[in-house]
């Protein structure tokens, strides 16, 4: 049951990988000057603020809670840590604001756009790497099975609209483009 839990948060860790990949790839061809695929950057940051933001966070959140009681010397690491989760949240609306806005042909200067862009990405990157690194380890070696138990008891048990079972219709386009781009 622990690693129920904590292996699906890994997995969820990699598949926002794969979609934070795509974002960074994005900025990079705006800053070499060449065409974005603005639906492509809109529908990773729908997949990331509407499953990640609003499912993978809080589930970590709960563990975290249970990681506290069960290591308090880690209290503060984790604290930080729910609280980046809220400024990640923050962050990746006012992105997906952006592009919705640079869809609608407003005018976003293209140097904010790619701050803003890559400020995002860097700091999801080194969110996630601090959580695999240190905190996903540690709830390992820390939490017992009643832990997990009560963890898993908590969390809603939302399928991944992209990387789940049952691929959600709004991520088709989405999923087509990884898989037509999976080897490069």
């Amino acid at each position: 049951m622990m690693a129920d839990v904590v292996d699906k948060l890994r997995r969820d860790h990699a598949n926002v990988g794969i979609v934070l990949r795509l974002l960074a790839q994005g900025l990079d061809r705006i800053e070499a000057g060449e065409s974005a695929d603005y639906d492509l950057l809109h529908d990773v940051m729908r997949y990331i603020t509407g499953y990640s933001d609003l499912h993978h966070h809080p589930a970590e959140d709960v563990l975290y809670e249970a990681l506290a009681r069960a290591s308090p010397e880690a209290a503060a690491e984790l604290a930080a840590i729910v609280t980046e989760h809220e400024k990640l949240i923050e962050k990746g609306r006012s992105l997906l604001e952006t592009i919705i806005a640079i869809e609608e042909e407003a005018m976003v200067r293209r140097d904010d756009f790619l701050r803003v862009g890559r400020d995002y990405v860097h700091t999801l990157g080194r969110h996630m790497g601090i959580e695999e690194s240190r905190l996903f380890p540690l709830a390992d070696e820390s939490l017992s099975q009643d832990d997990l138990a009560d963890v898993t008891e908590r969390l809603e048990r939302l399928p991944d609209p992209l990387f789940g079972p049952a691929l959600d219709e709004e991520f088709r386009q989405l999923w087509k483009w990884i898989e037509a781009h999976s080897n490069t």
